[in-house]
């Protein structure tokens, strides 16, 4: 039991010095920043007096190590600071674009887990087949190329060239304005707003970063499902009991699919 709890103070020194660590990376890529903060809230046709008061109101004038604690009451009591692009809180900014983050990452995870499993148990299947192969190198690429990289490179090919694909956005301009924001989920949203076209749209809009969303996941999954797969293909409760069963591969599946649900 000493031993546990030692383990457990140890990760919690660790987050916290992590914590403490991004924290201080954060705060100085803002004050070593480049960009003058203050130009950016007066414009450039600004009086000096106006300039220099809105820096004492920022609390630029004061020393860094002051800024930096401060900064870090700020966030204690939930203040993000204000954002220079949109002039908001960053928490309502982040609020904002919460629901539509959540509503891409669970699509695409639902999706990516699927394709995922099933890539993963098709390989260990057929392991050391073409198959198996071509998966696993189109897993690799998913896992080697940035997907900001590969998302503007789609967006170019499937929207700009083939125009296969819509555009940016959650919606076009003609429902951007009309459906109600009841969720801030497009998809519930432009349900419950009964307009069906408006539905389609949303779903038109979420197919490309969902299936480029989903393919990132999908690589590591397929991997993960065919190595712990093939595993547990070689354990003893599975080969001693697979000759009996109707099908071999079947049983296997069936009951490597159990191992892999039960709890830890």
């Amino acid at each position: 039991m000493p031993h546990l709890s030692t383990r457990v103070l140890q990760g919690l020194l660790t987050l916290l010095l992590t914590l403490f660590g991004l924290l201080l990376v954060t705060f100085a890529l803002s004050a070593f920043s480049p960009v003058d903060r203050v130009l950016q809230i007066v414009g450039d046709h600004a009086s000096q007096s106006t300039y220099y008061q809105v820096r004492h109101q920022l609390g630029l004038d004061r020393p860094l190590p002051v800024q930096f604690w401060h900064y870090l009451q700020n966030l204690a009591h939930g203040d993000l600071g204000t954002a220079s692009a949109t002039g908001q809180p960053v928490l309502q900014d982040l609020l904002h674009a919460f629901p539509a983050t959540l509503e891409l990452a669970t699509l695409a995870l639902i999706i990516g887990s699927v394709l995922g499993v099933t890539a993963g148990v098709l390989c260990a299947r057929y392991a050391g087949s073409p198959l198996d192969v071509a998966i696993r190198t189109l897993t690799l690429l998913g896992n080697s190329v940035p997907i900001f990289w590969l998302g503007l490179l789609m967006l170019a090919l499937f929207y700009a060239k083939l125009q296969w694909s819509v555009g940016p956005g959650r919606l076009d301009d003609i429902w951007q304005f009309t459906v109600e924001p009841r969720t801030g989920f497009a998809l519930i949203d432009t349900w419950l707003s009964g307009d069906r076209e408006a539905f389609r749209n949303a779903i038109s809009h979420l197919v490309l970063p969902v299936l480029l969303l989903a393919y990132y996941s999908l690589a590591s999954i397929t991997r993960l499902t065919r190595s712990a797969c093939l595993g547990e293909m070689n354990k003893e409760y599975i080969l001693l009991p697979a000759p009996r069963a109707p099908g071999r591969w079947p049983f296997c599946c069936a009951t490597c699919c159990r191992t892999f649900a039960a709890p830890c």
